[in-house]
């Protein structure tokens, strides 16, 4: 028979396709044994079930990673209770304004989305979730996470176990902490070459003014095309015939 622990039927991993690789382990578990598997809605229920004990794992071995000061910033951010959440030396106000902003995207290029972007990213370093925290899980599980924390109120988020709830929001701070910096860095660059454009921009414009401004201007670009015409002329090489003197 198969063992009724889900644990020690199958190990997965909590991912998008974690589903159908755990069906997938079973039916070829059962093949292996030569045991009838089991009905569908059973295989569906085991599957559900070590899927949900390996991501309580997972999550209990990344919340032991987060710093205690971190662990309590993050519960910080999903608290009712607060109106104003000091995040070291950064004071912000509740809970929805600093996740809302932290998960909004970037505006156009401007000077306030520049300085909007780096208060954000200033915010999500505050709360100090070590870069290596999520070392050892999958890139597509922390993208799991982070897709959950994003879609799901603050509200929502508190109904999770403390393991899973603080490894949800510390999966989307690591990851909009990347994507702000490649923001910033993508608004200087953008910044910079609409300064040079601006730039050039006026000084041909001041050049056109300052033509314009000249009275005459027809008859003094003919008088200086006639002269270095002229000049043209007088300059023109002549051919020297030996054994005759100049004058």
């Amino acid at each position: 028979m198969l063992s009724s622990s889900p644990r020690g039927l199958l190990s997965m991993s909590p991912s998008a396709n974690g589903a159908g690789a755990g069906r997938d382990g079973l039916l070829a578990r059962c093949r292996g044994e030569q045991i009838e598997p089991p009905a569908p809605a059973r295989i569906e229920r085991i599957v559900r079930s070590a899927l949900h004990a390996s991501e309580e794992a997972l999550a209990a071995r990344v919340t032991l990673g987060l710093s205690d000061d971190a662990r309590q910033r993050i519960a910080a951010l999903l608290s009712a209770e607060d109106d104003v959440i000091s995040l070291g030396d950064v004071d912000v106000e509740g809970e929805r304004a600093v996740l809302g902003r932290i998960k909004e995207a970037p505006g156009n290029v401007s000077l306030d989305t520049m300085l909007t972007e780096i208060d954000k990213l200033l915010a999500v370093r505050a709360i100090g979730v070590s870069a290596g925290v999520f070392a050892d899980v999958a890139p597509n599980v922390v993208a799991g996470w982070r897709a959950r924390a994003t879609v799901e109120s603050p509200s929502h988020l508190r109904t999770h176990p403390v393991a899973l709830r603080l490894t949800l929001v510390a999966a989307l701070l690591g990851e909009r902490e990347r994507e702000i910096t490649d923001t910033l860095v993508d608004l200087l660059i953008s910044t910079v070459h609409r300064v040079g454009a601006r730039a050039e921009r006026k000084v041909i414009k001041e050049l056109v003014n300052a033509f314009k401004r000249v009275s005459g201007k027809e008859n003094i670009l003919f008088r200086v095309a006639k002269a270095v015409a002229g000049r043209a002329r007088w300059h023109r090489p002549r051919r020297c015939v030996p054994g005759r003197q100049w004058r």
